[in-house]
């Protein structure tokens, strides 16, 4: 017998999925997102996306996901969903042993093998073949201090890191010590929407004053 989803259980879910179609762009096919019996959800129709702009959302309404990868680019990407009923602690990947370059680590972490390799400036990106993607195994490779995001395509993951150097100017060193720059901030569970500051009410106040008077003189004008 299948579980049977609380009402809050059933509103998380619906929210959860006006965020990820708000996440849909004209370079996608149009998102496709079915529930599933017992809670879990399948989202299907990005062209690739991004970790980072998964993340946020899935962090904040306690999700993780399974991407199944297939052998061509004529499917779209297929996320299945469910509940992350525990809290994730991410795999330290400097804590590979007997690995000496970071592709070699990626490829343990991944579980599969690196097919090309690309350089545009500051930024290495790597190419990985893999069966499937956990959303542990993305977490963990993302807090790494020299990657800027994962790329998820149909058929392939693609790694973007920054190029190890002493320029303290470049890439590499603001990502070691302003990590923030590069990261977008997760949000928590049950955060609230921000109040308004002080500043901003008694802004709104004298508007709403000087609307009141400007609609007394007309109607002084008037008569």
């Amino acid at each position: 017998m299948e579980p049977v989803l609380s009402v809050a259980a059933i509103a998380q879910n619906t929210a959860f999925i006006d965020a990820i179609k708000n996440t849909e762009t004209v370079r996608d096919r149009p998102l496709q997102i079915t529930r599933r019996v017992g809670g879990g959800i399948t989202i299907e129709g990005y062209r690739s996306v991004r970790f980072s702009k998964l993340l946020p959302i899935f962090m904040q309404y306690g999700k993780k996901f399974t991407i199944t990868l297939t052998s061509s680019l004529s499917f779209p990407v297929k996320i299945d969903c469910s509940e992350l009923v525990e809290h994730t602690i991410p795999t330290n990947v400097d804590n590979i042993a007997g690995r000496s370059k970071f592709s070699d680590v990626l490829c343990v972490v991944l579980g599969g093998e690196m097919t090309e390799q690309m350089s545009s400036g500051a930024i290495q990106s790597f190419s990985f073949s893999i069966n499937k993607l956990e959303f542990k195994t993305a977490l963990s490779i993302y807090q790494h201090s020299s990657v800027l995001d994962i790329v998820i395509w149909p058929n392939k993951i693609i790694v973007e890191t920054i190029k190890q150097s002493d320029n303290k100017g470049g890439l590499s060193y603001l990502v070691q010590t302003k990590p923030e720059v590069f990261r977008r901030k997760c949000l928590q569970h049950n955060q609230q929407k921000a109040k308004p500051s002080q500043h901003s009410t008694k802004r709104a106040h004298a508007h709403k004053k000087i609307g009141k008077r400007s609609k007394k003189n007309f109607f002084a004008f008037l008569h």
